[in-house]
């Protein structure tokens, strides 16, 4: 804690003298994001050093990764953050009068919260994906999975513990992905975390300054006094925001928190990851239908090929986690599978379509024994 505290107290310094690299917004125009075969994820509190982790795992895998650096928004807040690493930012704008940190949607005069960011994704031609979907890898796709952020929040220091399960499962989305025929993948992310057993340390600023208050950042009133440490919301230079010093907190006991300016909650990854050369297109699969009868599930596709199989897995790329023998080939489009083991009734599992190499060409969750 004290190197943790002495080391963003030194690089607060650096931004005192020479100003944060993300102190605006850069947006680039929707053409740059016309062609097709890109998939964006966005993963809530991404942070670097956890994206240097899930790179890893993914080259285990033998994909193409890369791990390049930004700067989130001031305050880094999923808020601001959210829009600023979204391909729409541009059609986002600032204003002092916009509300927690959440720019305003700049033709529809409405704040671009998550519902209004997902509209204007599909207005501008993009697919926004639930988990599982392959979508059309011909297209543009957007997906939100692998939230860390949540799970810090509600759960605080048992997130270090179960950062390993998130990123298991990001990797096993990214393979559902590239085996669908996404050519490549662009992971972003909103902010970083402080993650500091026994809590992050009080420091106190005076209710009458600010407008709003969250731990590691608060926005001031029109006629405050700049603080120590004073910036201005990356969206909208009118506003002004007060960061706790160090890695302080302006609300005692937290554990987990961001919004603040320190190298863990402001430097954050994009991860690019590449379809690996030699791959060929997989036939477009769908599953036309499940239906289960207690423990057996008949599924109907359509689109498979011969040598074709389908397996209910709970991990969708690891065979290792099939609970119905390892699956059946489909006959007719059609498989039966059973599952083997009662005690999984009203479980969450999914079903896996496989070609004939083994690999995932479609994926649909389901509940065993459900309707």
């Amino acid at each position: 804690m004290p190197w943790l505290d002495e080391a963003n107290r030194r690089f607060q310094d650096l931004v005192r003298q020479d100003g944060y690299p993300g102190a605006r917004v850069v947006r680039e125009p929707d053409e740059a994001y016309q062609g097709g075969g890109e998939c964006w994820l966005f993963v809530d509190g991404l942070r670097y050093d956890v994206a240097q982790d899930l790179a890893a795992l993914l080259k285990n895998q033998g994909l193409e990764v890369s791990v390049a650096a930004a700067w989130a928004t001031v305050p880094t807040v999923t808020a601001s953050g959210k829009v600023a690493c979204s391909p729409v930012a541009h059609l986002a704008q600032g204003r002092d009068t916009d509300q927690d940190f959440v720019p305003s949607h700049g033709t529809l005069d409405k704040p671009l919260n998550t519902a209004v960011l997902r509209k204007a994704l599909k207005d501008a031609g993009w697919q926004v994906l639930g988990g599982g979907e392959p979508g059309d890898p011909a297209g543009r796709g957007w997906m939100e999975t692998g939230d860390l952020d949540h799970y810090g929040h509600e759960h605080g220091l048992r997130l270090a513990r179960e950062i390993p399960v998130i990123l298991d499962a990001l990797v096993e989305q990214v393979r559902v992905l590239i085996d669908a025929g996404w050519q490549r993948l662009r992971l972003v992310t909103d902010h970083g975390w402080l993650l500091v057993p026994g809590g992050l340390p009080k420091t106190e600023l005076a209710k009458f300054l600010t407008a709003t208050r969250w731990g590691r950042c608060a926005a001031l009133t029109a006629t405050a006094q700049p603080t120590e440490l004073t910036l201005t919301w990356s969206w909208c230079p009118a506003v002004r925001i007060a960061m706790a010093p160090g890695i302080a907190s302006f609300i005692a006991g937290k554990v987990y928190d961001h919004g603040g300016l320190s190298l863990q909650e402001s430097l954050i990854p994009v991860v690019t990851v590449t379809r690996p050369a030699g791959i060929t297109d997989q036939v477009t699969v769908a599953v036309a239908a499940i239906r289960w009868t207690g423990l057996r599930c008949r599924v109907t596709v359509a689109g498979a090929r011969a040598g074709y199989t389908a397996d209910l897995r709970q991990k969708a790329n690891d065979p290792r986690t099939s609970q119905a023998g390892g699956g059946k080939p489909l006959k007719d489009d059609k498989a039966s599978l059973v599952i083997e083991d009662e005690t999984l009734e009203g479980e969450a599992i999914s079903l896996v379509i496989l070609n004939e190499m083994g690999q995932a060409v479609a994926r649909v969750a389901t509940v065993i024994g459900g309707a």
